[in-house]
């Protein structure tokens, strides 16, 4: 049976992975700083195993991470995701934090470290990202994520750890970030509301949450190691999806298109390249965008506050 310790559990996607391991019968851990505050665990960490502890102060939780075993690391935990946080110097906490639990989990018996990469790596590319496309990452934010997965595949092959860096385009579903574009825009249309927003002409690829879990379930089965993309491969414009969640709360509400203005340079295409993660798992996403969303929208609409 497998064991694997997951950081990061309490986001979306983490909270979807939990779930898809512990259907699996597996043995799994949560590292929470605050298991109290994982609102979205709720009802299920009772089936879990919880490490109670930071990525800031690893030390503190050694003997509960060398006690747990894990076979099996999947790395989401990252300070400084939202937009504001995205140039911050605090950013390089995370590429030591990260290192240091590879080096934690090594010594105590994980043979197989995923860790969650972002297209931000790629800064803001016309056309699709992996393959040989450069790597030119316009943040701190893009540009640690970018060093964290090329140093900590050097370190992990040096301990004998088999290493996989997910490079996750946009991902979505019930329970995200209340910050992120389209929880702000759904709230908004279930209360009536107008969103200001650009033209909407860029496009972005999104992958539903419960996709990104069976992405991870894929590498862990097969040992895929290496860096791939993780996306839909399907880009949509933002003023195609803002409509179409528009249409399923309402179609007569108005949408704030073009209220914001446009980013400077040309208009972006984030197109994740899925092949090379397909070939070597066999995964492919099973949500489509239309289902993805209608599902999305019913949760926001179950759980208005």
């Amino acid at each position: 049976m497998r064991r694997v310790l997951i950081t990061g559990a309490s986001g979306a996607n983490g909270g979807a992975i939990l779930d898809r391991l512990l259907s699996r019968g597996w043995t799994v851990a949560a590292l929470l700083r605050d298991p109290a505050a994982a609102w979205r665990l709720a009802g299920r960490l009772d089936q879990a195993v919880v490490i109670r502890g930071d990525m800031d102060n690893l030390a503190a939780i050694q003997a509960d991470i060398h006690r747990f075993a894990a076979d099996t690391v999947v790395h989401l935990a990252w300070d400084g995701v939202t937009s504001g946080s995205r140039n911050a110097p605090s950013q390089l906490r995370n590429l030591t934090g990260t290192l240091a639990l590879l080096e934690l989990t090594a010594a105590a018996g994980a043979r197989h470290f995923i860790g969650f990469g972002s297209q931000a790596e790629y800064g803001r590319r016309t056309g699709p990202s992996g393959g040989d496309a450069p790597v030119l990452p316009e943040t701190v934010y893009g540009a640690v994520k970018l060093s964290t997965g090329v140093i900590a595949e050097r370190v992990a092959a040096t301990l004998g750890v088999r290493f996989t860096w997910l490079r996750l385009f946009a991902s979505y579903g019930p329970r995200d970030n209340p910050g992120f574009l389209l929880p702000k825009l759904i709230t908004s249309l279930l209360q009536g509301g107008r969103m200001a927003m650009t033209s909407g002409q860029q496009s972005w690829d999104y992958l539903y949450f419960e996709d990104v879990a069976r992405a991870v379930l894929a590498v862990i089965e097969t040992g895929a190691a290496g860096t791939f993309d993780l996306g839909s491969g399907q880009p949509h414009r933002i003023g195609d999806i803002a409509r179409m969640v528009r249409d399923l709360i309402d179609p007569q509400l108005a949408l704030g298109l073009g209220e914001m203005a446009d980013p400077d340079g040309p208009v972006v295409n984030l197109k994740a390249d899925i092949a090379a993660l397909s070939g070597a798992t066999g995964w492919q996403p099973q949500t489509g965008l239309d289902t993805g969303l209608m599902q999305t929208v019913k949760w926001y609409r179950d759980n208005a506050s």
